[in-house]
């Protein structure tokens, strides 16, 4: 008799574990925004002729493009650059496709060279999903 008192206390334990993960598990999927989720933005970083020439006079030679600390695009620093914004589409520009949640408000961008020196940093609220967002690396060039 003790044995199964045990066995059903063992039971109802058990029972009410699981009930109560179930609980848990249904209470925190509902504190999830159902109305948010990720969609592409497709980005172009470019540089015009001065800030190219700040870049190679500064001794940049490669420079890694971060999008909310997640790099999305790397470049060699060459003599090139654009007099306006090129295309996502042009195969010569630098670019990114990046998952980003529907509800940001603020996207951070960054540009590095190879040595972690920070060139370009900016908050930016301009970025929409299913267009090409060009990004301008510069005026606010930092200079080592």
């Amino acid at each position: 008799m003790k044995s199964q008192n045990n066995k059903m206390k063992a039971i109802r334990k058990t029972c009410f574990m699981s009930l109560f993960i179930t609980i848990m598990t249904l209470l925190s999927s509902c504190a999830q925004d159902p109305t948010e989720f990720l969609e592409y933005h497709k980005m172009v970083f470019w540089f015009n002729e001065e800030t190219s020439r700040n870049l190679l006079d500064d001794g940049a030679e490669t420079l890694t493009f971060y999008v909310d600390n997640e790099v999305v695009a790397t470049s060699t620093v060459d003599d090139v650059f654009w007099t306006t914004a090129p295309s996502c589409d042009d195969s010569t520009a630098i670019t990114a496709n990046v998952l980003i949640s529907n509800k940001r408000y603020k996207i951070e961008i960054k540009v590095k060279d190879q040595t972690g020196f920070v060139y370009y940093y900016d908050f930016t609220n301009t970025i929409n999903p299913l267009s090409c967002n060009a990004i301008q690396v510069g005026p606010n060039i930092n200079l080592k």
